[in-house]
């Protein structure tokens, strides 16, 4: 599915972007929203254009 694929791809960046540094509260904010629109279907792909991917 293209939705665990960028699942996947999405939580490989959040844990290199962690390592990186430690004040990531609002991406970590980002990251809840962009789960709970990929797990409604909706608004997906607005989620990864407005990521920058």
């Amino acid at each position: 599915m293209v939705f665990s694929k960028f699942f996947l791809f999405f939580s490989l960046i959040t844990n290199e972007l962690g390592k990186k540094t430690n004040q990531n509260i609002e991406f970590n904010y980002f990251l809840k929203n962009a789960i709970l629109a990929i797990k409604s279907r909706k608004n997906a792909f607005f989620v990864t254009t407005s990521f920058g991917v």
